[in-house]
């Protein structure tokens, strides 16, 4: 109701252990972005395995596209999993930073920064949308904003109050 009264695109993050297509026939998002069953406090932590949930999720997809439904899987920036994902129709890889977050500065930080960009320009010449989601603080957002491969940077209400005040 909320997508058709306000003129809004709408996204439910849903757990592929759910029944995602009836959840879905019933919300009517825009898109449905799948996310990993584990929390941590307030946000979902890494990314779902394309491996293990096989050809469950190439039905799901399917099923959400059918009823012109955007999917969206959110994925840890490992460059298997993303190989793995193009034969899933995904429209977008939302890359989870939830490593790069919590890693100490220096060179593991580095280290996930690369990572994280590699995932992102491998994503974006398999023809996916690219997005990052998890926890970004301001100095993550300003450099990741740099990157010409993410089409979507996905932010919580704590950063956007936090960057307004620094304007």
């Amino acid at each position: 109701r909320l997508r058709e009264e306000l003129s809004i695109s709408v996204n439910a993050q849903l757990s592929p252990e759910l029944d995602v297509t009836r959840l879905a026939f019933e919300l009517q998002p825009t898109r449905v972005t799948l996310i990993p069953p584990r929390w941590l406090g307030p946000s979902v932590v890494g990314g779902l395995d394309p491996f293990q949930l096989g050809d469950g999720l190439k039905a799901q997809v399917a099923q959400l596209h059918e009823a012109d439904i955007e999917v969206a899987v959110r994925v840890a920036p490992k460059l298997d999993l993303i190989k793995r994902l193009q034969r899933f129709d995904i429209d977008v890889l939302q890359l989870s930073t939830h490593e790069l977050m919590t890693s100490a500065r220096g060179t593991a930080k580095r280290r996930h920064f690369k990572e994280l960009t590699d995932a992102a320009l491998l994503a974006s010449r398999l023809g996916f949308k690219v997005a990052v989601t998890g926890a970004l603080d301001l100095a993550a957002v300003e450099q990741l904003s740099r990157l010409s491969q993410l089409s979507e940077l996905h932010v919580g209400h704590a950063l956007l109050s936090r960057s307004m005040l620094r304007v």
